[in-house]
């Protein structure tokens, strides 16, 4: 056995014992892809799980991205409502292309176009899912001190559930501020995951907070690092993207070759929800719905996983300590569906929460988060 497949042995244990806290008669779901590494983690999640005494089932799909839609058989597999679902596919689970037609509603109306998201919003189960590009990566990444790093979430999320507005500052033009309203932040490990509802992707190290849809975001963004469209990581390089915010939404997109790639996907998830409309495959509302998020701005969040470098891939990217990144498109978390979700990376920012009373209080400068936990 290979030094790295003994670390990925010792890792899973971790997870499912100390982070995900799968238990005895727990039904578990782990879905993969039978290639290289896919195969490799999904199965070590599925005899780790079994070890723990849970009732584990392994289902295997094609490889795919977000663009092509989950099997079927996964599909009815995680509406059976398992405890836990644990995806480790070699790029994407797939779209739910049956909630993309007919979104899922909230206990308080709010829509989700993926099932998955849906019943971990409801607090049916729990889910991790993860792309696998580079087994080394995955295990070096996960290797993390969950103690340290779950103590930090917990004191941004307070902090970021206590204010009325995030700033993100670059010294390169970043410079733009979301409106949060009483939206509460989430961790993507907070020292506990194995309540219904937690969960998140891997690896773990960001916490995040959905701005209000279409709210009063003002400002510009600077896109330095990378960003994730349609399956793909795009690193910018020495062509930075420059988006323009107004009223909500991103009204400008330039740069480079990759800002183009960008501002092309983003006006097909414009116009792809009125075409299923006109086909009869999507309601009036939520095509609208739909075709305006797709310039929304649905995330803001703060990387601190310590083990994360800036690799050219988005999972790891977007982990990375002390960096920002921004999603445009859908608020998958909370409800503001949209055809698109392109999370934005950006280096060494300055990041501060506005409170109703006015205060503006620097909590990220430099690398370096500015408040003891």
């Amino acid at each position: 056995m290979k030094d790295v497949e003994r670390r990925l042995v010792k890792v899973v244990r971790k997870l499912v014992r100390r982070v995900l806290g799968i238990m005895a008669r727990e039904k578990v779901l782990v879905i993969g892809n039978p290639v290289y590494p896919s195969r490799l983690v999904a199965e070590a999640f599925y005899q780790e799980s079994l070890r723990m005494g849970s009732s584990a089932t392994l289902l295997w799909q094609k490889a795919r991205t977000m663009e092509k839609p989950m099997e079927q058989t996964v599909r009815e597999a995680i509406v059976a409502n398992p405890d836990v679902v644990i995806a480790a596919s070699q790029k994407s689970l797939g779209h739910d292309s049956a909630g993309r037609l007919k979104p899922y509603r909230g206990s308080s109306g709010e829509a989700f176009n993926n099932i998955l998201y849906f019943l971990r919003a409801q607090k049916k189960l729990r889910a991790f899912w993860f792309p696998l590009p580079c087994l080394e990566r995955f295990v070096e990444t996960a290797s993390v001190d969950y103690d340290r790093m779950g103590r930090l979430s917990l004191a941004i999320k307070k902090r970021v559930d206590r204010a009325e507005k995030v700033r993100i500052r670059t010294k390169y033009g970043t410079d733009l501020v979301l409106v949060k309203d009483d939206r509460q932040a989430r961790c993507n490990y907070d020292g506990d995951s194995s309540r219904p509802g937690s969960g998140g992707n891997l690896p773990m190290g960001e916490v995040f907070v959905t701005p209000v849809a279409g709210g009063a975001h003002q400002g510009d963004v600077v896109v330095d690092v990378s960003l994730f469209i349609k399956g793909r990581t795009y690193s910018v390089g020495k062509e930075p993207i420059y988006l323009r915010v107004e009223d909500g939404f991103v009204k400008e997109i330039k740069g480079g070759r990759v800002a183009r790639i960008l501002s092309a996907a983003v006006k097909e998830a414009e116009e792809r929800p009125i075409k299923l409309h006109k086909e009869g495959r999507l309601s009036k509302i939520m095509a609208k719905t739909n075709s305006r998020n797709a310039r929304n701005i649905g995330e803001v969040a703060v990387g601190v996983n310590p083990k994360a470098k800036i690799v050219g891939d988005l999972i790891e990217d977007e982990k990375v300590y002390g960096t920002a990144h921004i999603a445009i498109g859908a608020g998958q978390y909370d409800g503001d569906p949209a055809f698109i979700h392109v999370d934005c990376v950006i280096n060494r920012p300055e990041v501060s929460l506005i409170y109703p009373s006015g205060k503006e209080e620097v909590i990220l400068k430099g690398r370096k988060f500015q408040f003891s936990y």
